[in-house]
């Protein structure tokens, strides 16, 4: 009997050919918007064997329930994330799904990256002002500007896939970079890519009035591992400890002043 799948999206024609090519029947969703649910399960219980999945499909309880009354035999998503299908369900009808893991972590690094220089260059706004043909001479600095990250210093707060891919490009443009995380201290990758401690911290003060509690407690003991760039933290932590209104991590921050000997 052929292997049938059911595809909720088009995933992409070198993708769907592969499956073609094993010889197996492939039946795909060809609109943008996601196919209704009552497709989803009409296909599942008319007996198909593999279902692809995206984060827009709700993959619940009925579906795998449906699935493992008929031949359901794995759901494939085409997604990091798999928030969408119900892992206690796939359990119980012992029915595996299995996701796309790494895929996106290059993307999400760079994404966050242009940004970082989109608004360091001020780019929106000068090209909204192109736009809206209020542009009317060259200056040498007069509005749009801006600054170069080339040379610069950030703070990377959370060390895992994303995060390293993220420091590996601050490095390809020179950048100083101090990194932090809670949970897991890399060192043996930290030292194959900092090229030294950040001397100046940037973006550390806006960064810590608009995060939790506990992101910005982490951020204050990062500052506080490093003694030796005291005369850069001590401002910094004076404003920190100036804006922060949760006592507990106010409480931290006062600590590591005290660390550094700041009065």
């Amino acid at each position: 009997m052929t292997f049938r799948i059911f595809a909720t999206t088009d995933i992409g024609k070198d993708a769907l050919q592969r499956l073609r090519a094993k010889g197996w029947e492939l039946e795909v969703y060809e609109q943008i918007e996601p196919p209704p649910r009552t497709l989803i399960l009409e296909r599942v219980k008319g007996g198909v064997d593999a279902l692809i999945t995206t984060l827009r499909d709700k993959i619940d309880e009925e579906v795998f329930a449906s699935g493992k009354a008929a031949s359901l035999k794995v759901v494939a998503q085409d997604a990091v994330g798999f928030d969408n299908i119900d892992r206690a369900a796939a359990n119980r009808h012992q029915i595996p799904f299995s996701n796309t893991a790494d895929v996106l972590t290059d993307a999400t690094a760079e994404f966050a990256f242009l940004i970082m220089g989109a608004a360091a260059r001020m780019t929106w706004p000068s090209e909204q002002m192109v736009r809206e043909q209020t542009w009317s001479t060259w200056h040498p600095y007069h509005p749009w500007l801006g600054d170069e990250v080339t040379g610069k210093n950030v703070l990377v707060v959370g060390t895992g896939r994303i995060g390293k891919s993220f420091i590996k490009k601050a490095v390809g443009f020179d950048m100083d970079v101090l990194c932090y995380d809670p949970a897991f201290q890399d060192a043996k990758f930290v030292e194959s890519v900092r090229r030294e401690a950040a001397r100046a911290l940037p973006v550390l003060v806006p960064f810590l009035s608009h995060s939790e509690p506990e992101i910005r407690s982490s951020v204050a003991s990062a500052i506080g591992a490093f003694p030796d760039y005291r005369t850069t933290y001590q401002p910094v932590l004076k404003i920190a400890l100036a804006i922060e209104s949760d006592d507990e991590v106010r409480a931290e921050i006062a600590q590591n002043i005290a660390r550094l000997n700041v009065t």
